[in-house]
């Protein structure tokens, strides 16, 4: 792999791993050995030699962060949420009581919106 393409695969593994933060999926703690190398994806003046290890060591990083978080959900019946997969969203039918909606419903109420 050529630097310029390595750099941009660091650039969004980068990008990865912040979308994570920002689910509480991946902790600082997790990216330790990432952060020592101290090489940004953005230090292009920097050796593609670092930036292959940057990359490798992010990558790992991420892929056990995904590994466990996919195991949570997994005990939680496959939602982030700890929801289950078959709820569906209730509406409030004329006579007040609560009613589940469909999928085919719920298009059916898209489509007229638009």
């Amino acid at each position: 792999m050529r630097k310029r393409e390595l750099v941009h695969m660091h650039a969004l593994l980068d990008r990865v791993g912040r979308f994570m933060r920002g689910r509480d999926d991946l902790e600082d703690a997790e990216l330790e050995t990432y952060s020592r190398l101290d090489v940004a994806p953005a230090a292009v003046f920097r050796s593609k030699g670092a930036h292959e290890a940057a990359v490798t060591t992010l990558s790992e990083a991420l892929a056990e962060a995904v590994g466990e978080t996919v195991d949570r959900e997994d005990e939680d019946g496959g939602r982030r949420d700890g929801a289950r997969s078959d709820d569906r969203p209730s509406a409030v039918a004329e006579g007040g009581e609560r009613t589940e909606s469909t999928a085919a419903e719920r298009n059916q109420v898209d489509a007229r919106s638009d």
